[in-house]
């Protein structure tokens, strides 16, 4: 198995499009007249290719449009694949997002999810949210990722909006070539898993002086806090003081931090259908984080 995280990942920007150059040919012969028509039936034969939404395999009709914070970024002549990037807006980009600052009066909320992807776990926190048509947004680990890459795949093929957590979830003070690996080498594994590229980061345990909260906003990603906790780590609670915790505390615009990784979180998912009905009851909507921040940037 690869491992990452013993030094700084260095690969080409797979967003780069490649752009084939063609020349014209004048003339009245024959030869002119078969190499236009050759040209002519290239064009309709790779053309509908990148526009497909069927044979990519990240184009279901689960993934959330570029409106709702997902932008498609169509890649090179060379192979005619496409890639996504889950984007946020311009003024968040390198900027510490609490969800907080909630000036609107659309009750909406955003559920996150930490640590994962944890096989079994986070496919059960993916069977209710399923259920329940909500879209999430789960920050991922490296060395989860190794563990788990077809349990990413499957966030992913859901329409779920993903996020950086580091490769080792680690709080203490980084160097600037230590913090980078952290960073890089995560991106470089939700890429090569999932073919996706996330502007969210989290640093863990929300320890924003280490060096790596720093290094990841020189990036341009957006450093998602959260404006509430679920009381879901060690020791765990039992799954109703989970969800009265969640009920108590939520508030439109908000970021619930709930984990489905990191180890035995049975209590959290067993709590995910209480938190969910318990804010539907309080009139509450779910988004991703890449929505809820769209919405905040509205006018």
């Amino acid at each position: 198995m690869k491992t990452y995280g013993t030094r700084r990942s260095r690969w080409s920007d797979p967003y780069r499009i490649k752009r084939k150059k063609t020349s014209i040919l004048s003339g009245k012969n024959l030869l002119g007249l078969g190499l236009g028509l050759g040209i002519l039936a290239l064009g309709f034969t790779v053309l509908p290719r990148l526009n497909s939404t069927i044979s990519r395999p990240f184009k279901s009709a689960n993934i959330p449009t570029a409106g709702d914070g997902l932008t498609s970024v169509f890649n090179q002549w060379s192979d005619a694949d496409s890639w996504f990037i889950i984007s946020i807006p311009s003024r968040f980009q390198g900027q510490v997002i609490y969800g907080n600052n909630w000036a609107k009066s659309d009750k909406v909320i955003a559920l996150t999810f930490d640590d994962g992807p944890w096989g079994t776990q986070t496919e059960e926190v993916l069977n209710i949210l399923e259920q329940n048509n909500i879209k999430a947004t789960f920050f991922w680990i490296g060395q989860a990722l190794q563990m788990y890459p077809e349990t990413a795949r499957k966030v992913v093929a859901a329409g779920h909006a993903i996020g950086n957590h580091t490769v080792n979830h680690r709080y203490h003070r980084m160097s600037p070539t230590e913090a980078a690996q952290e960073v890089d080498d995560t991106a470089k594994m939700i890429y090569d898993i999932t073919g996706m590229k996330t502007m969210l980061f989290r640093p863990p345990g929300g320890v924003l002086n280490n060096g790596v909260a720093d290094y990841a906003k020189k990036q341009g990603y957006g450093i998602v806090m959260w404006s509430q906790i679920a009381p879901d780590s060690n020791p765990q609670p039992p799954a109703e003081v989970i969800a009265e915790t969640v009920l108590k505390d939520a508030t439109p615009g908000g970021i619930v931090l709930l984990h489905d990784g990191g180890g035995d979180h049975r209590t959290t998912v067993a709590a995910l259908p209480k938190i969910i009905e318990g804010l539907r009851q309080q009139g509450y909507e779910f988004v991703t984080v890449p929505q809820l921040l769209e919405l905040q940037g509205q006018d």
